[in-house]
């Protein structure tokens, strides 16, 4: 990974950490994007290599269709946009129900469970691993501006600003 690539992977990270909501759905044909709130464990290693986690109610249709599909990981993708619309991003990975109770204490905050006022009806903890991202900084400066008016190609100003991360 590239030094551009790193920052704007540790950007997306961050901004999803403090922002939150993403666009999660499963690789279903049928599925449809939904909003979630994303609560991020950042990785141990030397790289951002987080795993998101979600709630979600028992009867969530994307629950209903990882439990009918019998498989211990299904392909999931999420889609972020900050919100001052200057990243982008679209991360691919894995995303299984998970029984890990210290995560679930961990993430389990008054306005996290505001979300599940039935106490016989907790929520389902999903765990969402990346595989790859494609993330873009729509960030444009002055400079960029400028070099577009003088005859520069798009393509070749937006490429320092497009990272394709494979975690």
């Amino acid at each position: 990974m590239n030094e551009t690539d790193e920052t704007l992977n540790r950007t997306l990270w961050g901004l999803v950490t403090s922002e939150r909501t993403v666009m999660l759905s499963l690789n279903a044909a049928d599925a449809l994007p939904r909003p979630m709130t994303a609560l991020i464990e950042p990785g141990t290693d030397e790289k951002v290599n987080p795993v998101a986690w979600f709630y979600a109610g028992q009867n969530d249709p994307l629950v209903t269709e990882l439990r009918q599909s019998g498989a211990a990981n299904a392909p999931a993708f999420f889609t972020f946009t900050s919100r001052d619309h200057h990243l982008f991003a679209t991360v691919r990975g894995a995303i299984a129900v998970s029984d890990d109770a210290a995560i679930r204490k961990r993430f389990s905050t008054p306005e996290a469970m505001s979300w599940f006022p039935d106490p016989q009806e907790p929520p389902v903890l999903l765990r969402f691993d990346p595989a790859d991202a494609e993330i873009w900084n729509a960030d444009f400066s002055f400079v960029d501006g400028v070099k577009l008016l003088l005859g520069a190609k798009a393509e070749d100003t937006l490429a320092a600003k497009v990272a394709k991360i494979a975690y």
